[in-house]
């Protein structure tokens, strides 16, 4: 893996596509940040990631 620092991604949409986006930058080492207007949705999101 690369030395280069790696910045943040916010997604927007906690659904199934959004949480696909979330694991494959986050295992590339990117910081996530989820936001949903449901909060239910984002906690049941990071209990899947």
């Amino acid at each position: 893996m690369s030395d280069r620092k790696k910045g943040s991604i916010l997604i927007v949409g906690s659904g199934l596509i959004g949480q696909s986006w979330a694991m494959l930058f986050a295992s590339a080492g990117y910081r996530i940040t989820l936001y949903d207007t449901v909060e239910q949705q984002v906690t049941h999101a990071i209990e899947n990631i």
